[in-house]
């Protein structure tokens, strides 16, 4: 991609161009925030940037540390649970031609992120998007590697002609700005919360690109419940969009994977297949609820003590026809 060399007013003069806005939501939960703020930082990027920390719980600590960092970093606050809620006011408020979306337990362990997803952009001119694929970081554990298979699983099986794909994963994506002309679904929390709007894109015309040389980290937490949570989720996006469940992993790492996962990811999938919209949201009430009381005792990452959870941004695990 190409710079702007447009001729600048005399006012604007000493303004700098934007290229690429990095923008991460976050409840300020996770112990990997802080790491990913420093690699960010390091990197190698030709072109000025700026990384934009989307909080949906007010923090003046995580405020003051994202500021400590480099006077390219800001943080932004939603007043609002969700993390499409996060996403749309990064774009609201982003400034470069692109703008790469990482979740905050994703981990970096090259330079040169930035300087990858941008020339990506450029081979891919008439891309609305690009992203890349996890890789697990070690330790992990054994809910982890389920749900990071089923993850690939669902990639894998979005895969078009190509490169080219239906789907993105959340953690690990970019977009043109200039070319972007949606916006998150603020109604999905949790559970397949970017495949609404990769599916938007892509039956708008537009095309994705997943590259594996944009492989990057991942070090998620998940646990049993938290499995089972979002395969409930999932299930209930994947209705919403009007999609089917496909074949779950043929590839096991072990016994117990092989035999019990597929039937426990497939039984809460269907339990969230199942259940009733409705137009009423009460779950609505009680994020506001929880938004107004949350200053009282929210955890934040510089707490000490018990081992503390972050979502992870994983879509549904969708047949390749549902998207086209």
């Amino acid at each position: 991609m190409n710079r702007h060399t447009t001729k600048r007013s005399t006012t604007s003069s000493f303004a700098v161009p934007i290229c690429m806005t990095v923008a991460i939501p976050t409840l300020g939960k996770s112990p990997h925030l802080r790491g990913l703020l420093e690699c960010l930082k390091r990197q190698t990027f030709s072109f000025p940037f700026e990384v934009l920390v989307v909080a949906n719980l007010p923090s003046q600590e995580l405020r003051q540390m994202v500021q400590s960092i480099a006077a390219n970093f800001s943080y932004l606050e939603t007043g609002r649970l969700g993390v499409n809620v996060a996403r749309n006011k990064a774009l609201d408020k982003a400034r470069g031609e692109v703008i790469l979306f990482l979740d905050d337990d994703i981990v970096i362990q090259s330079d040169d992120l930035l300087q990858r997803h941008w020339e990506a952009h450029a081979r891919f001119p008439h891309a609305v998007g690009v992203g890349g694929p996890y890789k697990l970081i070690s330790p992990c554990s054994q809910w982890e590697v389920a749900y990071h298979q089923i993850a690939h699983q669902w990639l894998d099986r979005s895969r078009l002609d190509g490169t080219e794909t239906t789907q993105l994963l959340g953690g690990n994506m970019s977009f043109k700005r200039p070319l972007f002309h949606f916006q998150f679904d603020e109604n999905i929390v949790f559970g397949g919360s970017e495949a609404a709007l990769c599916q938007q894109l892509v039956l708008s015309g537009q095309q994705l690109h997943l590259l594996p040389e944009l492989i990057i980290g991942h070090s998620p937490e998940i646990t049993g419940r938290i499995f089972i949570r979002k395969a409930f989720l999932q299930g209930k996006g994947a209705k919403r969009r009007g999609e089917t469940m496909a074949e779950l992993p043929s590839q096991h790492v072990n016994e117990w994977l092989h035999r019990s996962v597929p039937q426990l990811y497939a039984k809460h999938f269907s339990r969230g297949q199942q259940q009733r919209m409705y137009s009423f949201r009460p779950l609505s009430i009680v994020r506001k609820l929880y938004t107004m009381l949350s200053n009282l005792n929210a955890p934040s990452i510089f707490s000490s003590g018990d081992r503390l959870m972050e979502r992870t941004s994983m879509p549904h695990i969708a047949n390749r026809t549902s998207t086209t």
